[in-house]
């Protein structure tokens, strides 16, 4: 079956791009999680922004890093893996003076991080949908420029497909490929990019019949990509950061196109 949607939250992982999730929490606890995201979705839903124009091309700017000034302490707070703490503060930047590209492109990392948490499928698709509203409006504050939110959205779209029909997936499998296209642009060092692209090349590699079918009705000109083209992604975000992740998907890669 077609799967291309799914992809990456950082180093994910391999099958369905996405981090296996352990026993759900009992009923209750499972609930009062999920309505805290609910509420928390809702708080960071701001005023309707004007939809940026279609660059002519890529549109994004080159970033080496992301926009240290004011961030410093939230961007350490990842690194520790404290999201629940930084989430609360990010939202407390909603509808500041600080808010912005910024402070919505962490608010959809830190989302896709906390999906990795969930105990319960309903409790991740929570997440990974709120973390797709975040990395949106980055999109539409910095007008379609900053490279972060394209990276996220991209990654977020991909993992929403676990919540989606397969005509849903195939539907959005151009729009994940753009976003990390544009990402890759702006973030040319980014190995969390990279991987995401050859796993989108290697589910799209290995589409199977239904899937090439539903697509070629979808597309004038459907998503194709070859485990080669898989391979290059891989062994570049290995390059840049080696991992056991992206060695085992190298790995994976390689036994596809021996046989």
């Amino acid at each position: 079956m077609f799967a291309a949607a799914l992809l990456v939250c950082g180093l994910a992982a391999v099958e369905g791009f996405a981090p296996s999730t352990s026993q759900g929490a009992p009923h209750s606890v499972e609930v009062q999680v999920i309505g805290s995201v609910v509420r928390r979705v809702r708080g960071i839903i701001r005023k309707p922004v004007v939809e940026a124009a279609e660059p002519a091309n890529l549109g994004v700017v080159v970033q080496t890093a992301p926009a240290a000034t004011g961030f410093d302490h939230l961007d350490q707070l990842h690194a520790d893996k404290e999201f629940e703490a930084l989430l609360e503060r990010l939202e407390s930047l909603v509808g500041t003076e600080a808010d912005g590209a910024e402070v919505r492109w962490r608010i959809a990392r830190v989302h896709c991080d906390l999906s990795h948490r969930a105990g319960s499928a309903k409790e991740r698709e929570t997440y990974v949908r709120a973390g797709l509203v975040a990395a949106k409006d980055a999109l539409d504050l910095s007008g379609g420029t900053n490279g972060y939110a394209h990276k996220w959205y991209g990654i977020l779209l991909g993992l929403s497909g676990d919540f989606e029909t397969l005509k849903n997936k195939i539907s959005n499998s151009h729009k994940i490929k753009d976003a990390l296209d544009r990402a890759d642009a702006a973030l040319p060092d980014d190995p969390t990019v990279k991987l995401a692209l050859g796993q989108w090349a290697f589910k799209v590699a290995k589409i199977g019949a239904v899937g090439r079918q539903l697509a070629s009705v979808l597309f004038a000109k459907p998503p194709s990509a070859t485990y080669e083209e898989a391979l290059s992604y891989f062994e570049e975000s290995y390059r840049l950061k080696p991992t056991d992740r992206a060695q085992d998907l190298i790995r994976s890669a390689k036994a596809k196109i021996a046989s």
